[in-house]
């Protein structure tokens, strides 16, 4: 690699970490209240929220390498621009095929990252994520709730409250729970915990309350009273059986003949191939000439890239409703954009294809 290709790689590279850096903290900031409420309403142990923060940052990293790079071309070419320094290697026979190179180079190398972590450690993280929060809402069924905060069980379709516990008994119990378009509302003065014969389930024993049925939204409920009360608490280990294709090893979406899996593996296999097309697009949205402004094109630059991600999004809905044939999954949309690139490229670049192929003939 040249000087200047190892000048244009560092202006890259370093802008790169900068784009991301920024786009990461912001997404992850807000992730981070997200893992605080889910902590705080029991979805996932106070012990384990720096491990879910770190797996949940795997995703966004998947997400934010494409788009990182492909920001961090156009500011970085915007910015050689900017300072005339595109003028000067053009003025010196080093053309857009020259600065291509090193661009190139990095999206191979971040190709091959974001495909170890779109068919790899994504999914892994995301299995993991799942097993916590499964755990933490198992919990409720073979330990003690915790007094003075508001925990959901039966599959988040019900949440309990219980102000005080002493030696096992409830004090002031609070249950909500929907089902079908209804709801219930139970308010007991005692409690406890019982288990039952049946498959090991778990029930709530409340005593000394009563019951607001209704539907939801309506102003009518049945309130009924009673002295003793039993709820049971639904067990999640049948919902674990249900594997989502999105929990599915890459493998085990290869070897599937599920319309859905198949449509989830041409997702994981964009992330890759939108890093070298969109590298590839971004060094031919930013003009040579100082007197155009690269900013604008940025703007265009974003506008392609939201059609693009758009397009992958409805293709892969297309494919799990049958619309789009599998065998021909995303590839059109990555060669649209492929082909709107090579177009722009032999623009900028001045080649004439005729011209030279009608040279290499005279040769």
């Amino acid at each position: 690699m040249g000087i200047i290709n190892k000048y244009i790689f560092r202006e890259i590279f370093s802008t790169w970490l900068i784009v991301m850096l920024t786009l990461f903290i912001i997404l992850m900031s807000s992730q981070f209240s997200e893992i605080l409420n889910q902590a705080a309403t029991g979805r996932i142990p106070k012990s384990l929220i720096l491990n879910t923060l770190i797996l949940t940052s795997i995703q966004y990293i998947n997400i934010l390498i494409p788009f990182g790079l492909f920001l961090a071309i156009m500011l970085s070419l915007a910015k050689l621009n900017r300072n005339s320094e595109m003028t000067v290697l053009n003025a010196c026979a080093i053309g857009p095929p020259s600065i291509l190179k090193p661009i190139i180079y990095l999206a191979m190398v971040l190709s091959f990252f974001v495909a170890w972590l779109s068919l790899y450690a994504s999914p892994n993280a995301l299995n993991i994520i799942n097993n916590i929060k499964l755990e933490a809402e198992n919990e409720i069924r073979i330990g003690i709730p915790e007094e003075g905060k508001f925990i959901p069980f039966n599959n988040n379709k019900a949440i309990l409250y219980i102000e005080e516990i002493k030696d096992m008994e409830f004090n002031n119990v609070f249950i909500q729970q929907d089902y079908d378009d209804n709801q219930a509302i139970i308010i007991a003065e005692k409690g406890r915990k019982i288990s039952s014969t049946n498959n090991n389930e778990i029930i709530f024993v409340l005593e000394n309350g009563k019951r607001y049925d209704g539907e939801i939204g309506s102003k009518k409920f049945q309130i009924t009273e009673f002295s003793s009360h039993n709820i049971p608490i639904l067990s999640n280990i049948e919902m674990s059986k249900t594997v989502l294709s999105q929990n599915m090893t890459s493998n085990e979406l290869l070897n599937s003949n599920n319309i859905n899996d198949i449509a989830e593996l041409h997702w994981r296999l964009a992330s890759p191939i939108s890093v070298l097309i969109l590298s590839f697009l971004a060094s031919t949205l930013i003009s040579i000439s100082p007197r155009q402004s690269n900013y604008a094109q940025l703007g265009i630059g974003i506008l392609i890239y939201m059609i693009y991600i758009n397009f992958l999004t409805l293709g892969k809905v297309w494919m799990e409703r049958e619309i789009l044939p599998s065998w021909i999954g995303l590839w059109p949309v990555h060669l649209t954009l492929a082909t709107l690139s090579l177009i722009l490229f032999y623009n900028k670049s001045g080649l004439n294809i005729n011209q030279i192929i009608k040279n290499e003939t005279y040769r």
